[in-house]
């Protein structure tokens, strides 16, 4: 791991030189967790981007958290927008950029789209798409700061299009964005529960090996997904 490191950073000392000379030739790998790939500012600056550095090799991946943050230390991604709680960890670069509201959806005449207390919820179905055993997720703050057990059917699903499709044909409660809203799909399809109880939110930041060893590029690409974000959601706390 520490061979892999230090060649990647002499790789992209390479690529910065390559880029002094005139066309931006980088290749840029960033990862995003399925909650922050969805929202409003990431389509418009990897765009914005592309416009700006069209010879520029940019690859995008949607990763686990956990998974993400074992390659950003790793050195295999430049950076990484995540939705996860981060560990204390010296050996990240970690810039927390805003606060997402969650939100308990389920399909459109789901019988507890009606419900208004969390207790009432215990029983049902849930699909979450965090790391069951992550004790830091919204889903289990949701629960364990009003003095609840987890609910005992829970399904852990990775794939966003899969947990949509399931919950569609299902009774089953999901935890999702604020930015769910912004989909006509979803609004179509979903119906977002009102409980009186508070949803835990979740914590958007970006995170590095070290910013100050990326590419001019990458570098300006951080920045630009950094930058909107507190101007949408409030900034995290």
């Amino acid at each position: 791991s520490h061979a892999r490191l230090i060649s990647e950073n002499v790789r992209r000392a390479r690529q910065d030189m390559e880029d002094m000379k005139g066309t931006v030739v980088s290749d840029i790998v960033v990862a995003v967790t399925p909650v922050s790939a969805l929202l409003r500012s990431v389509g418009t600056c990897m765009m914005s981007f592309r416009r700006d550095f069209p010879h520029a090799r940019l690859r995008v991946q949607e990763m686990r958290p956990a998974q993400l943050l074992e390659q950003v230390r790793e050195g295999t991604l430049d950076f990484a927008l995540t939705s996860q709680a981060l560990p204390v960890d010296r050996a990240l670069d970690c810039t927390q950029a805003c606060r997402v509201p969650t939100l308990i959806a389920g399909r459109k005449g789901h019988p507890l789209r009606g419900a208004t207390s969390l207790s009432a919820l215990l029983q049902a179905d849930w699909m979450v798409l965090d790391p069951l055993a992550d004790p830091g997720t919204p889903f289990h703050q949701l629960f364990s700061a009003n003095g609840l057990a987890l609910p005992e059917r829970v399904v852990e699903c990775n794939s966003m299009t899969l947990a949509l499709e399931m919950s569609r044909l299902g009774d089953i409660l999901l935890p999702l964005s604020e930015e769910s809203r912004r989909s006509r799909f979803l609004r179509e399809s979903m119906d977002f529960l009102d409980i009186v109880e508070p949803v835990p939110d979740r914590i958007i930041s970006l995170v590095s090996r070290d910013r100050h060893t990326m590419t001019a590029a990458a570098a300006r690409l951080h920045d630009e997904l950094l930058s909107p974000l507190p101007a949408h959601f409030p900034p995290a706390r």
